[in-house]
Order: C-alpha cells, then structure tokens, then sequence
C-alpha cells in the first residue's frame, strides 16, 4: 500500500496536538475573551477536558500510525467515532455557552472527518 495516501496519520495528529495546548494552557484566556466576564468553572472544565481529549487522540494516532500501517487503517473507523465525540462537544460548548470562536475547531474536526471517511474509502 502507498503510505502517502494515509495524509491523515500525519497531519490529524498536529491539529489535535496544538489544539490541545490551546485548551489546556490557555483556556483561562480563551473563557475570559469569549464572556468577557467571569468564567464559571462548568466552561473551563470543557475546555480542559476537549484539551485532554485531543491530546490523548494525537497520541493514540501517531503511536498507531508508527506501530503498523495496517493497524492504523483498520482503526481509522474508531479514529472517525472519536473525532466525531470531539465534534459533537465543540457543538455542545457553542450552543449552550455561545462560544463563537470554536467554529473554526468545528470546520476544522468536520474537514478531519471527511478526511476519515475519504481514507476509509480508498482503503477498502
């Protein structure tokens, strides 16, 4: 198989992994900025749990994707259900705590998942 079909083994891990660091060590300043008053501690525990998450998906990504190429293809459907829980939680915090910057993570997680099921197309 051409490795360098698997763009998702590579470039879905950067994403997660700096988006990670946004949410765990910045999210005081992102709960500030978006509220523009004090942050309640429901808010910053979604955004350090989203944080964990990514961390723990970038990961489990690059210790698969390194392991075995062929691992990595018959995970890329539970890959695709992770991601989607990641997506489904970045919608939670926008409609219930009116974040607006998190759009740019929601294009960004749907991107990664038609990219997940691009990739589990071409493999079958």
């Amino acid at each position: 198989m051409n490795n360098n079909r698997l763009l998702s083994g590579t470039i879905v891990p950067f994403f997660h992994f700096f988006s990670a660091l946004m949410c765990i060590f910045f999210s005081n300043e992102l709960v500030d900025k978006i509220y523009y008053e004090e942050y309640s501690d429901v808010t910053y525990f979604l955004f350090i749990s989203s944080g964990v998450h990514s961390l723990l998906i970038s990961a489990l990504i690059v210790s698969i994707f390194v392991y075995s190429k062929e691992m990595y293809i018959k995970f890329i459907p539970i890959l695709f259900l992770l991601q989607l829980i990641l997506t489904f939680l970045n919608f939670y915090i926008i409609y219930f705590y009116n974040s607006e910057t998190l759009f740019t993570a929601i294009i960004i997680n749907l991107s990664i998942l038609i990219l997940y099921l691009y990739e589990f197309k071409i493999t079958k």
